[in-house]
């Protein structure tokens, strides 16, 4: 089974689903139980009806049989259920740890071009604040003579 934790995480469309398919599986299991009570109650009839031990023994050994085919039907499609739940958690989690990772490295690379920027601000205030002339920086002058100043 799913924790709550998990299942607090997935989405209403993949609640809706699990809830689709239990509600299937509670219909198939409640028709199951059904046929077993409507056999179970032919088998009493039948034992009333049957005058040994012996027999009552044997009919009754064939309701036991469908119980346990009932049951086993419904152990194995729960184990099913709860593989393909985990399977589709597993894939929900990878996911989000993909998208996480790439969240990450998106900030990390957007931090790092603010940081230099900062860096370049900073130079040229620098610069400015100490009335020199930045080398990465044209002034008005150069912006006259062009690319091809010359010297």
């Amino acid at each position: 089974m799913m924790t709550d934790k998990e299942l607090r995480r997935l989405h209403r469309e993949d609640l809706l689903q699990i809830l689709i398919a239990q509600q299937k599986q509670i219909e198939d299991l409640t028709a199951a139980l059904e046929d077993s009570e409507k056999a179970l109650n032919d088998k009493k009839i039948a034992i009333e009806e049957s005058g040994s031990l012996a027999e009552a023994a044997l009919k009754l050994n064939d309701v036991f049989t469908s119980a346990q085919q009932a049951a086993d039907m419904y152990v194995n499609e729960t184990r099913e259920r709860i593989d393909a739940l985990r399977a589709e958690a597993d894939s929900t989690v990878s996911k989000a740890r993909a998208e996480a990772a790439e969240i990450v490295r998106q900030a990390r690379r957007e931090a790092a071009d603010l940081v230099d920027d900062a860096r370049r601000e900073a130079d040229r205030l620098k610069y400015e604040v100490n009335g020199e002339k930045h080398p990465d920086v044209p002034t008005a002058d150069d912006s006259k003579n062009g690319p091809f100043k010359r010297k």
